[in-house]
Order: structure tokens, then sequence, then C-alpha cells
């Protein structure tokens, strides 16, 4: 079970308080709703630590189609989602 927000203390209490209100607002009813950038770094620092920077993107030469689009320019251009 979760914490409740205003019993989260300790280290970096804020960041962490933050993170908990932004997923709590998430829809995880339907497939691939929640706005995965964003709960890919509450994740990531959730596990290496919110001192941990979040890792960049890398850039390939050798697959030019990879590349970083936030969800909403997905849903631009991919409107059947």
């Amino acid at each position: 079970m979760n914490q409740q927000v205003g019993a989260i203390t300790g280290p970096h209490a804020a960041e962490r308080r933050r993170a908990a209100l932004a997923s709590a607002r998430m829809n995880f009813h339907d497939p691939d709703a929640a706005p995965s950038e964003r709960l890919n770094r509450i994740l990531w620092h959730d596990a290496r630590g919110w001192d941990v920077s979040y890792p960049t993107v890398k850039r390939s030469l050798f697959f030019p189609m990879s590349v970083d689009l936030s969800d909403e320019e997905r849903e631009e251009r991919d409107p059947d989602r």
C-alpha cells in the first residue's frame, strides 16, 4: 500500500510528494493512458534515488528511425491511439 502524501518525510520529501501526487492522478485503468515519460522518471528516481540523474536519450547512427517523441507527439502522429 502506498504511503499517504502528507506522511512522506525525509530526504527529498518535496520531490517524492510531487511524484506521488502526479502518479495518483495518472490513468492506469486504460492501457498506455499514463504519460510514459513522466511515469518513467518517477519510477527511475524511486528505484535509483532522487540524487541520481535520469539517463539521457542516446542517439544511434545505425538506427535513424529511433526517435525520442513525447506522448503528445506520438498521439499527433498516430491518431488511432
